[in-house]
């Protein structure tokens, strides 16, 4: 809600990493790193290959991100044979992730509104998204937009909490 922001700047956009500049990608590591639920090995070199990201800026002070990833197929392979569904890895090319807020803006729908920008990005295509099952506002986002839990929940490496996979096949995109 922008009433929320009266008095402030706020900035929201999306780019792929190519057209960020410097800056934008320390400032998207280091809020991503700041969200504490993300492994520092390789993450720069992820980071660069992903496929969007989304910013959004109050007052020049980056507050929330979100990005629509690439992974690997060894990565990707692992996490759904975590879930107990491998074969379908291959059906996924984009995931959703490394959402992040600050905390002193959590709950004023910044990062619904990344998303939603995100996803419009990734309409025809089949997207997953893994998230705890104890991040209840990101689960009812992700359900908003047509993702269905598939599989078993699993412990994560960062973070001590069972994560689920979701999915999202473009024939079921919701709003």
């Amino acid at each position: 809600d922008q009433r929320l922001f009266t008095g402030m700047t706020m900035e929201k956009y999306i780019k792929s990493p190519a057209e960020c500049n410097e800056q934008e990608l320390k400032d998207f590591y280091d809020l991503l790193l700041a969200g504490d639920q993300v492994i520092a090995e390789r993450l720069s070199e992820r980071i660069k290959s992903s496929r969007y990201f989304a910013f959004c800026y109050l007052d020049k002070k980056l507050v929330s991100i979100a990005a629509i990833k690439i992974p690997d197929e060894y990565y990707k392979f692992h996490k759904f044979w975590r879930s107990w569904h491998s074969v379908e890895a291959k059906n996924y090319k984009y995931e959703y992730g490394w959402a992040v807020t600050v905390e002193e803006q959590r709950g004023n729908g910044i990062c619904r509104s990344l998303t939603e920008q995100l996803f419009a990005k990734v309409r025809d295509e089949n997207i997953y998204a893994i998230t705890s099952t104890q991040n209840i506002p990101m689960i009812k986002t992700l359900k908003t937009h047509g993702f269905l839990k598939l599989g078993r929940t699993y412990e994560g490496r960062k973070i001590k909490e069972d994560l689920q996979l979701f999915i999202c096949q473009k024939d079921q995109k919701g709003s």
